[in-house]
């Protein structure tokens, strides 16, 4: 994986100023968070953890978890020490991720009126921002190879950006074209993090719900 120095000379060689004379290190640096925050908004990483719950109830602080952003499943009962596997797991259907205070919480809308005892194991699967290895004071790389080449494109697309804010309020100067048509392509960038089974299940919600629109 490469670091930010690495990642950020080849940015500047897409803008042809390897030696810093028109971008500065600091934009270049800015452009590559902006690319990168971009790039999380669609695809962040995807990790697990197990919690053991310190008291019951419905609501379940995740202040534990650095970095959440989403909740995209959670198996509640959950006993990791079993010696059979569960399968097909307790899926929880009703769940919702909400902020106190900047803290985040997890709310299991059970049904049944059942609700998680103390002690008990909740299994989370989540989602963190990717992050580049001396960026913001990060201490890894977590992007493929492939898509650092994402993150490249679009920096270099708002760096040309940023040049041609600077150079309009220039006069006498001519703006550079094609920044912008660099920067959406991160849209369509990375896998899903939301399961598969969600997401055919999303399909198969909408799809009724246009057929009842017909009839």
């Amino acid at each position: 994986m490469s670091t930010l120095a690495q990642i950020r000379d080849r940015v500047e060689l897409m803008l042809q100023d390897t030696g810093n004379a028109i971008y500065a290190a600091a934009l270049i640096d800015e452009c590559l968070q902006q690319a990168l925050d971009q790039f999380n908004y669609v695809s962040p990483q995807g990790k697990e953890t197990v919690i053991t719950l310190p008291g019951d109830g419905r609501e379940i602080a995740l202040d534990s978890i650095t970095g959440l952003t989403r909740v995209t499943e959670v198996w509640w009962p959950y006993d990791s020490d079993a010696a059979d596997e569960t399968w097909p797991p307790n899926r929880v259907k009703g769940f919702r991720l909400w902020w106190d205070d900047a803290r985040p919480v997890l709310f299991l809308d059970i049904v049944d009126q059942s609700q998680p005892q103390t002690d008990e194991e909740v299994r989370i699967w989540y989602t963190i921002p990717h992050t580049i290895e001396n960026l913001a004071s990060a201490t890894i790389t977590s992007l493929l190879p492939e898509h650092e080449s994402l993150i490249v494109l679009g920096a270099a697309g708002h760096s040309a950006m940023a040049r041609a804010v600077d150079l309009t309020e220039t006069p006498g100067t001519d703006a550079p074209d094609g920044g912008d048509s660099n920067v959406p392509r991160l849209k369509y960038a990375g896998p899903n993090p939301i399961p598969r089974w969600k997401r055919r299940k999303r399909w198969s919600s909408w799809c009724s719900a246009a057929n009842r629109r017909r009839t």
